[in-house]
């Protein structure tokens, strides 16, 4: 999961304080809605790349990105599903290991057959790290354009 840390309140606050309460929910949660699209935008892209020449891509992990904003408090989710039992495509269980790898791996009965490992990728981290001040500029963008609408709606 990515998390929004340094957001400036108090330049969010005087674009909203206009507004009422709901009105005001609505405003923040569409900036980071915005913000959230920012990154599942940019993850999507890294992986594609990587993905391009690995053998034995199902696409699950790419199916599985997603952004949720939380309902009752300031604040977006975004990163990937888990898998359950009754999902028609599979999640994704494994994005850490894609992101971060995994070392020499080895059967632990019979025999200690050598699997594989898998080399690091960095999609999910670079995502963060590049795509930060965009997301943070798409919400205050997203903040402003609903304040415009309901103030010219008045």
């Amino acid at each position: 999961m990515i998390t929004i840390k340094q957001i400036d309140r108090e330049n969010i606050t005087y674009l909203v304080h206009n507004l009422e309460g709901f009105e005001k929910d609505k405003a923040i949660k569409k900036g980071l809605q915005k913000a959230g699209k920012v990154f599942e935008t940019g993850g999507k892209y890294r992986l594609r790349k990587v993905m391009r020449k690995a053998k034995g891509v199902t696409g699950n992990l790419l199916n599985s990105l997603f952004v949720r904003v939380k309902k009752n408090k300031p604040g977006v989710l975004t990163g990937f599903i888990r898998s359950t039992k009754n999902m028609l495509i599979g999640g994704g269980n494994h994005a850490h290991l894609v992101d971060r790898g995994t070392k020499d791996r080895y059967w632990k009965s019979k025999g200690s057959k050598y699997v594989g490992k898998m080399p690091a990728t960095r999609f999910w981290s670079d995502t963060e790290s590049q795509d930060y001040p965009q997301a943070i500029n798409k919400l205050y963008e997203g903040v402003e354009e609903v304040v415009y609408r309901i103030k010219n709606r008045l």
